[in-house]
């Protein structure tokens, strides 16, 4: 990597981690400003309720972190006409982008594996914590469909992977031909284990003299094949949140019940392809930006580059909202605006060549 490269790469990167370390203060300091009452009085949960806070908010404020950082870099750069020293230098677009797209997408690549992992339903243990419900988190009177099978848990503990009172019918060809309650259940190895269940079959053919219900007891039986605790907890809990992973494992299942799968498919494409609406918007800054600091309007640019930002950020926020209510579909709602932004970077760039 040239000199040049290792230059901009450090001053972007100082800027991203000042300026992320910022939003981050400011948006835990605001949660505890107006939640900081209601949290527990152990020093334990006080802490992991900062350190959730700490991950969701890193949701929001690492792109947004990164075009701020980029906008400061740029901004310092052509005050100090560091900026006409490169160019005069020789350093095309290339150069001067290679390093700041590289940590961006490092970063926003960080940022999906985070979102893979159990820090994606930060969110909901803060508010768990909050509730005093960190220790109990359950879920009641969850009804569901699964091949099948169509099951009712009367209380759900996604965490414990465990299920209480739960039955299950089995439909063929549209009649009930068997019923299957359990006290308890617990998910083990892909499949549901019920334990002392009592099983009711119906006759295959119904006759009034000789036909009757049949019962017998099993101490275990293995049902609901994939049907993970936290696919239940998420898709059938309004506000709940999806890691990566427990998303695409709801699409397929789902998918096969022929489900509406609009809900999650939103989840999928707001964490894996909308953080990277920022990488057109780098170019974009690059491209407005006047390289002579005379005639460079510096509190205007930024003023501009911060707001549009905000508001390209606001309308996939917004958009995302509606294609998780299925207002409208999720392809057409999140990755047509995002194929549509890198478009006009695209064109934005052709059209300003002349810096290159």
């Amino acid at each position: 990597m040239k000199i040049i490269n290792l230059y901009i790469l450090k001053k972007f990167a100082y800027n991203l981690v000042v300026i992320l370390l910022s939003l981050e203060i400011f948006f835990v300091g605001l949660d505890l400003l107006g939640n900081g009452a209601d949290l527990p009085q152990s020093a334990n949960l006080k802490i992991l309720y900062v350190v959730y806070v700490f991950m969701f908010a890193l949701t929001t404020t690492l792109p947004l972190a990164i075009v701020f950082g980029w906008i400061a870099t740029i901004v310092n750069f052509i005050k100090s006409n560091e900026m006409v020293a490169f160019i005069s230098l020789g350093a095309s677009t290339k150069n001067i982008m290679t390093s700041p797209l590289i940590l961006s997408v490092f970063c926003i690549t960080l940022l999906i594996g985070i979102q893979s992992s159990p820090f994606a339903y930060s969110a909901e243990q803060k508010s768990n914590i909050l509730n005093n419900k960190y220790f109990s988190s359950e879920r009641n009177h969850i009804f569901f469909k699964h091949n099948e099978y169509f099951a009712y848990f009367e209380k759900l503990l996604p965490y414990s992977k465990e299920a209480q009172n739960a039955s299950i019918f089995k439909i063929e060809n549209d009649n009930l031909v068997q019923k299957i309650h359990s006290p308890k259940g617990k998910f083990e190895n892909n499949y549901w284990i019920f334990e002392n269940a009592t099983i009711l079959d119906k006759p295959a053919k119904l006759d009034w003299e000789t036909s009757k219900l049949t019962e017998k007891k099993v101490s275990q039986i293995k049902l609901l094949e994939g049907f993970k605790p936290k696919i239940l907890d998420s898709v059938y809990e309004a506000k709940s949140s999806f890691s990566t992973l427990d998303a695409f494992d709801a699409f397929f299942v789902l998918k096969n019940q022929n489900i509406n799968t609009d809900k999650i498919r939103s989840a999928i494409y707001n964490q894996i392809f909308i953080p990277f609406f920022i990488i057109p918007i780098l170019f974009m800054i690059y491209f407005f930006a006047n390289l002579n600091s005379r005639f460079f309007k510096i509190s205007e640019f930024s003023s501009i580059c911060v707001f549009g930002t905000l508001f390209v950020w606001g309308g996939f926020f917004l958009l995302y909202r509606f294609s998780a209510n299925s207002v409208i579909i999720p392809e057409l709602g999140l990755l047509m605006p995002l194929f549509l932004l890198f478009v006009s970077s695209i064109f934005i760039s052709k059209k300003l060549k002349a810096k290159v």
